[in-house]
């Protein structure tokens, strides 16, 4: 295999694994989206969906969906104004990607790292 091939195969490999990264996050995503709204919590993005995660493993569903229910002057029921109501702070953490929403970036960084060398061969990918 000369450098040309082994290079377009390390660029397949990373497109393939930014695909299932993205493919986990979208489901992982879906997932919270649908147990929000069974809850009547607003999941907008993955930020929202660890939130809501969070509020369900400390309080329990039947806590969080009285809350959502009860927020006060018409707030959207998103994970945070639900931790207000429930007079809670998040967990910094709660707010950085981590796993597979850090993986997707490193992933696209090291394509176009790729193509950039492919390109300095003489090869358009």
């Amino acid at each position: 295999m000369n450098k040309i091939e082994e290079l377009q195969t390390q660029i397949t490999a990373q497109v393939e694994t930014l695909c299932e990264l993205q493919k986990q996050a979208v489901m992982e995503l879906a997932t919270a989206q649908a147990v929000g709204e069974q809850l009547g919590v607003e999941v907008s993005n993955f930020r929202g969906a660890r939130e809501l995660q969070w509020l369900v493993d400390r309080f329990g569903r039947e806590v969080v969906f009285d809350a959502a229910a009860c927020l006060p002057g018409g707030r959207v029921s998103y994970p945070s104004n639900i931790a207000r109501a429930l007079r809670i702070k998040l967990p910094r953490e709660l707010a950085s990607p981590a796993g597979a929403e850090l993986e997707a970036p490193k992933a696209l960084l090291m394509l176009q790292r790729l193509r950039a060398r492919l390109r300095t061969e003489g090869v358009h990918p």
